[in-house]
């Protein structure tokens, strides 16, 4: 709860990025195999869920046990509190998430203060001062074994991270609710998603990126696939072209690579 419009939003002016299922989790908690029907989860709230008939704990070890079938999570506040929020279960207690329980919540506005690796795809294109007067986190926050901040506060709390692992990304802020945050908000977002999708996730990368095509014009895209330190298997990933052509707003390329190794002799 209460109002997810602004992530919505986000998903519906890029179609080719993402299709979606809404959940409606005031009454009924999912289950593992409802998760698994998915390639990435969004868990936030702004919502008591105490107040709720869902139970967190449930919730919680249902969203780890997703994780371990190979599913991907986005998560943020206020879900890092332990009476608002996610208090115990696996997700927690296991480190599954960057960030520990905090042990307050500010409500006040914050600038980004730091970007400790500015080449990281979650925050490509993403600057101090492109993303600002940021709203509510939760304080006393510290980041989890192995876990990496990708971004802080201006009061030195975290406010973007992902786990060891790579498959849970933390955002210690409200994501519903109309975006609480001024600036390129919404890039972040499509990173992330982006970032779950495969791209630019160490396997395949693009160059350049975020350019801009004039009418009648033509540029070079390079794609490159990299498999080094991959596993067997099948790797899958959408890139998508934005126009501002009403009859084709959208172009989407799918990837889908098999990677084997050679096998010694």
């Amino acid at each position: 709860g209460y109002d997810l419009s602004y992530m919505t939003d986000i998903l519906d002016a890029n179609p080719g990025l993402a299709t979606y299922t809404l959940w409606d989790v005031y009454t009924t908690t999912p289950s593992v195999a409802e998760l698994s029907a998915y390639d990435l989860v969004i868990c936030a709230n702004n919502l008591n869920w105490a107040s709720t008939s869902i139970d967190t704990t449930v919730l919680s070890d249902n969203l780890a046990d997703y994780i371990d079938a190979g599913g991907q999570l986005l998560i943020a506040a206020a879900t890092w509190d332990a009476t608002f929020g996610i208090a115990a279960g696996r997700l927690i207690t296991d480190d599954y998430t960057p960030f520990e329980i905090g042990t307050g919540v500010g409500v006040s506005y914050h600038d980004i203060a730091t970007i400790p690796d500015p080449t990281h795809p979650i925050v490509d294109g993403i600057t101090t001062s492109s993303l600002t007067q940021v709203f509510l986190h939760h304080s006393g926050v510290v980041m989890t074994a192995g876990s990496t901040m990708l971004a802080d506060y201006d009061d030195g709390e975290p406010f973007l991270g992902i786990n060891g692992a790579g498959n849970v990304v933390g955002i210690n802020t409200l994501i519903f609710d109309g975006g609480e945050a001024t600036g390129n908000w919404d890039q972040l977002i499509i990173n992330i998603l982006q970032y779950f999708a495969g791209v630019e996730k160490g396997w395949l990368s693009i160059a350049p990126t975020g350019s801009t095509v004039t009418s009648l014009g033509t540029e070079n895209i390079d794609f490159t696939y990299d498999s080094t330190g991959l596993a067997d298997g099948n790797y899958d990933a959408r890139v998508t072209f934005t126009s501002n052509a009403a009859a084709v707003p959208v172009v989407a390329v799918d990837f889908d690579v098999a990677d084997t190794q050679p096998t010694p002799p």
